[in-house]
């Protein structure tokens, strides 16, 4: 939210690109609301509510909130469609480190004032060291958006693919993860969009496996060559933490294609194995 837009253009058809116009957009259209609402008891306070302040605002509270859940009784550090964000000075700037084991503790009593709510860190933090927490798995794109920082060769990295539908005006999407993780998901889908299509003859298991695995591979090395390369930045005007973050995040990106390629052409081994078995040779075109 807080790149140039030089910076901005290095993500330029990556997910992270159009996931931050979109905020800004959402954001924009909060602020307007804002500013109407304002108005209307007070000119001057509606006038003074500029953008910049907005934005700083919103900043704060979507990178710092917590869901209200994680005061009640059974504290939980998930958002329910009943809670609310809700600001805890102090505890809420404490770092994310991966797969720190912690707990919340909410020990809640009447008064409420007189409640506390604790973080527990199972495991030794040496004197004079920093005390982290856990902000869950997020992949780099959650966590530059959200949090302005990115880890490196971060495991839980994702990419969102876009899969038409029948419906010309609608698509799915599937999130898949490094190792090709959740890709059975979206083998599912091409395999039920391919099946829903038209044809004179009925297509054989293994025609139809083909199609799917062609599909995905030529989806995915799509995606793949959109991806922009920041090592040619060279003479951009773009700060050093936000290549090196944009840099984590496209790693992550390309990983996960390359992961889903391979992922890919081992389904066509698999459907060109089973044509085989039914009598019917073959040659893939990496084969030739």
């Amino acid at each position: 939210m807080y790149f140039s837009q030089e910076e901005m253009d290095l993500l330029k058809g990556s997910n992270l690109y159009q996931a931050t116009i979109t905020r800004k957009q959402d954001w924009r259209a909060e602020w307007q609301s804002c500013i109407q609402g304002l108005s209307t008891l007070d000119a001057d306070l509606g006038g003074a509510l500029t953008w910049e302040y907005y934005l700083e605002a919103a900043t704060h509270l979507s990178s710092r909130a917590f869901p209200s859940t994680i005061l009640s009784k059974t504290p939980s550090n998930t958002a329910s469609k009943l809670s609310h964000a809700v600001l805890l000075p102090g505890i809420d700037s404490l770092n994310h480190k991966r797969a720190t084991p912690v707990s919340w503790i909410a020990n809640i009593s009447e008064p409420l004032d007189s409640s506390t709510l604790d973080l527990l860190i199972h495991e030794t933090v040496p004197a004079g060291s920093e005390c982290f927490n856990n902000y869950g798995p997020k992949p780099n794109s959650e966590l530059i958006l959200g949090y302005g920082f990115a880890l490196p060769s971060n495991p839980d990295d994702t990419i969102l693919l876009s899969l038409a539908t029948s419906n010309a005006t609608s698509s799915s999407m599937v999130e898949v993860g490094r190792d090709a993780k959740n890709a059975e998901h979206l083998w599912e889908l091409v395999i039920a969009k391919i099946s829903e299509l038209d044809s004179e003859e009925p297509m054989s298991a293994w025609e139809v496996e083909l199609e799917a695995a062609e599909t995905i591979m030529s989806l995915t090395e799509q995606r793949l060559s959109r991806l922009p390369d920041v090592s040619k930045a060279g003479d951009v005007n773009a700060r050093q933490p936000v290549l090196e973050m944009i840099g984590y995040y496209l790693e992550g990106q390309r990983a996960i294609l390359t992961d889903l390629i391979q992922w890919a052409q081992a389904k066509r081994v698999g459907a060109r194995d089973k044509a085989l078995a039914e009598g019917v040779e073959l040659v893939l075109d990496d084969e030739e």
